[in-house]
């Protein structure tokens, strides 16, 4: 006679741990894995220790998530900024940008984890990321990178506007 044993699932802890590190405690499948490793017996330090082990891999996918994640690539554009027309770069819709004779390749269709400004022309540059002003921010000609950063998907609009005189302007993103 066989009957259905009730699921062994971590406790509301690892479920948390699991799901922070994009680890599906449904898809991990704990039973399984635990029963092909111990048999389907498991006294209480087995089960510690395979939870501990569960806890370290959620850790380690919690810090590294930087760096598996939102380090992808890298890409940018040049503009050259004419004074009193401000650009409009929408990086999820490139046919919301606006102000820019070109075409604008930095459109991702997706927001993006990073956002590198630099300042190479003569003329001081507004910018800002996410408003809908033309950039309220000033970044002075040839002066440090304004970057950007973040753990996630968050900058999707960014405003350009030269200041006094023309700028060139270099602009990147990762994705």
């Amino acid at each position: 006679m066989s009957f259905q044993r009730r699921a062994i699932v971590p406790n509301d802890r690892y479920n948390r741990l699991l799901k922070v590190a994009n680890l599906d405690p449904t898809t991990y499948r704990y039973d399984e894995q635990i029963e092909k490793q111990y048999g389907l017996y498991l006294d209480q330090q087995i089960k510690e220790d395979y939870l501990t082990q569960t806890s370290i891999l959620a850790n380690e996918r919690i810090q590294t998530y930087k760096a598996r994640v939102s380090q992808g690539r890298v890409f940018g554009q040049t503009f050259n900024l004419i004074v009193g027309q401000p650009i409009r770069l929408d990086l999820v819709d490139r046919r919301a940008s606006t102000g820019y004779p070109g075409v604008v390749t930095l459109a991702a269709n997706q927001a993006v984890w990073w956002v590198r400004i630099v300042n190479k022309g003569t003329g001081d540059l507004l910018y800002s990321i996410n408003t809908q002003d033309n950039g309220s921010v000033l970044l002075p000609a040839n002066s440090a990178p304004a970057i950007h950063e973040s753990m996630t998907e968050e900058y999707e609009i960014i405003n350009l506007q030269a200041v006094g005189s023309d700028a060139t302007v270099n602009v990147a993103i990762e994705l």
